[in-house]
C-alpha cells in the first residue's frame, strides 16, 4: 500500500489492533483496576492513532510485555521506537529498582520528569 492511499490508516489500525488483543488475551499481563470496585474492570491498554499505552500491576510484568511487543514485531514487522518510549513508575512500585535493557527509558512518578 502506498504512502498516502486513504485506506492506509484504516489498514494500520488493524495491524494495531492485533498488539492489543495480544495485550489484553496475555494472561501474564493483569493490567490496573479502574477503582475499588471490581465491577468497573481492568486497564490494560489504550490507544490513540499510533500511540499506545500499557498499564502493567507491576514491574515483573514488563518482560511478559516485552514478550508481546517482539512476536508483534516479528509477525508484522512493525517495531517500538524505544527511543520515543518512556515506562513510568507508580506507587509501591518506585521502591522498586527500575527495569533494565530494551532502551526503554523509565522515571518514577513525582520523582523525576517525564520529559
Amino acid at each position: 500500500m502506498r504512502q498516502g492511499c486513504p485506506a492506509s490508516a484504516l489498514a494500520f489500525l488493524l495491524v494495531q489492533e492485533t498488539l492489543l488483543i495480544s495485550i489484553r488475551q496475555e494472561p501474564g499481563l493483569t493490567g490496573v483496576r479502574l477503582s475499588g470496585d471490581e465491577s468497573q474492570g481492568v486497564a490494560k491498554e489504550r490507544c490513540y492513532a499510533d500511540d499506545t499505552i500499557v498499564y502493567l500491576s507491576g514491574l515483573g510484568q514488563v518482560g511478559t510485555l516485552m514478550a508481546v511487543v517482539k512476536r508483534f514485531e516479528t509477525a508484522l514487522g512493525q517495531e517500538l521506537n524505544p527511543a520515543k518510549s518512556v515506562g513510568v513508575i507508580f506507587g509501591e512500585e518506585k521502591r522498586k529498582e527500575k527495569p533494565t535493557g530494551e532502551g526503554i527509558r523509565w522515571v518514577k512518578f513525582g520523582e523525576e520528569p517525564l520529559t
